[in-house]
């Protein structure tokens, strides 16, 4: 069952074990910026936000998984940096809830906020 609110240390160790090392991180925005690309990526919890590179990137995403998650995408919206939300199969009200999660940080930039609906069958 989903819930609102942060991960277990558990679910963040589950991501960590697949997570993009800062090597990589760095190697692929070094190649994106040579082709002239805009690049991003998928936080998934606040250590990643931190990770070396990030600030680098022309952009964020919000996984569907991590729709929930408030204090992560209130973070990742304070970075200024266009945020895309992935709704995946989130109600209504979760989506208007994650992006109200970022308002304060948005008024004004209406670039700033995409929503991403996807869903897998």
């Amino acid at each position: 069952m989903f819930r609102r609110g942060s991960k277990t240390e558990a679910e963040l160790a589950e991501y960590r074990k697949n997570a993009v090392s800062p090597q990589l991180l760095n190697d692929a925005i070094f190649h994106a910026k040579g082709y002239g690309l805009e690049i991003g990526a998928t936080i998934c919890d606040l250590k990643s936000l931190k990770m070396p590179g990030v600030e680098q990137l022309d952009f964020l995403k919000i996984g569907s998984y991590e729709l929930l998650c408030d204090d992560l995408i209130s973070a990742c919206g304070e970075t200024g940096k266009p945020l895309i939300l992935s709704t995946g199969m989130a109600t209504l009200d979760e989506i208007w809830t994650a992006v109200g999660a970022v308002q304060a940080d948005i008024i004004g930039n209406t670039d700033v906020i995409s929503v991403l609906h996807c869903v897998s069958l």
